[in-house]
């Protein structure tokens, strides 16, 4: 697991931002760059002090060991394992966090969207949803919010 990478996939920038500096440079090099050449790239001052921000910095031994323990992968889109899916969506994410078989990332999927305010019924009714989705060996996605834990079995 790469260090840097599991800094830049915390930093709150948009995936376009962080795709075009992946494209540039090697995570490494912008976890050095400092405001002058995040500056001189042409970026808002609001980005770059997200990129500076030193809470991102913070505690990266205890996400590194956090992932490690709980079998997490984070994945770059450079990465061969990266699902060909993601890949021809606008706005595809920098990153993804996998857990489980990631053969079957290119196979058939569903994406449950979660509510900010959810009823009981509701939750119930997503559950079973996405457990009978996966009984027919259908991969059932969740950005993982904190309103959508219940999806995490």
């Amino acid at each position: 697991m790469n260090f840097y990478d599991i800094w830049f996939s915390r930093v709150e920038i948009s995936n376009r931002i962080k795709l075009e500096l992946m494209e540039k440079f090697e995570v490494s090099q912008i976890w050095n760059l400092g405001y002058t050449d995040l500056e001189e790239l042409g970026l808002k001052e609001t980005t770059i002090k997200q990129i500076l921000e030193n809470t991102y910095k913070d505690k990266l031994e205890q996400y590194e060991k956090y992932l490690e323990k709980n079998k997490i992968e984070l994945i770059t889109f450079k990465d061969k394992e990266y699902p060909d899916k993601l890949k021809n969506i606008p706005d595809m994410p920098a990153y993804i966090f996998i857990k489980g078989n990631k053969e079957i990332l290119d196979d058939e999927s569903v994406a449950i969207i979660g509510s900010r305010i959810c009823t009981e019924g509701g939750k119930k009714i997503a559950f079973n949803t996405a457990k009978e989705l996966g009984d027919k060996n259908i991969n059932v996605i969740s950005g993982l919010a904190l309103r959508n834990r219940y999806f995490c079995t």
